[in-house]
């Protein structure tokens, strides 16, 4: 007769040490892995926001170069003048050199001096190295100026590159922004002419 009520020799359930630690050893690859996972992606998120912001600063500063010029051409008593006053305001900044120049976007009230030269008001400042001073961001109201509340990892240089047997130019805006470790540069241009000729 079989004796039900024998009982199984069982051996204990538990997990074994060598178990636990594979277990273990294992999780901790599985959470390393996310976290590299979710840092690449904050790092990432940071970079595509700084390079946005990048391009809207370059076309900014293009934009200065065109508003600086037609208002010249405009405001001058003679059209042929300012454009001509434009130029030499442009090559006695330093702009046309090496390490180019930044404009004081703070004063956006540009001086009407009428009569004549129109442009000199304008402060454009030769960089002193490769690189231009950074802005700084205004927190209050949340703009890119030469002076503000907070320091910023932007920094614009316009540069001007006469053209040869003509009457144009190239305007360059380049901003350098620094994610983390990386350095970035976002470059936009744009040929300037004289829209009176």
């Amino acid at each position: 007769m079989i004796n039900l009520n024998k009982k199984k020799n069982k051996k204990n359930s538990g997990f074994t040490l060598v178990e636990t630690l594979v277990a273990l050893f294992i999780f901790s690859i599985s959470i390393i892995t996310t976290m590299s996972v979710l840092s690449g992606g904050v790092s990432n998120t940071m970079y595509a926001k700084n390079k946005v912001i990048a391009e809207y600063l370059a076309q900014e500063g293009i934009e200065y170069f065109k508003n600086i010029r037609d208002t010249s051409m405009l405001y001058d008593d003679d059209a042929q003048a300012g454009w001509t006053n434009f130029k030499i305001k442009l090559t006695n900044s330093g702009c046309a050199e090496q390490n180019g120049c930044y404009f004081n976007n703070n004063e956006t009230s540009f001086p009407d001096i009428g009569g004549g030269n129109w442009v000199s008001g304008i402060d454009f400042q030769q960089c002193v190295t490769n690189i231009c001073p950074n802005f700084s961001y205004n927190t209050v109201t949340g703009q890119y100026t030469s002076t503000g509340t907070q320091n910023s990892v932007f920094s614009r240089k316009m540069k001007v590159e006469f053209t040869t047997g003509g009457d144009g130019l190239k305007v360059i805006s380049e901003v350098t922004f620094i994610t983390g470790t990386k350095s970035s540069t976002v470059s936009f241009s744009e040929n300037l002419s004289n829209w009176i000729e």
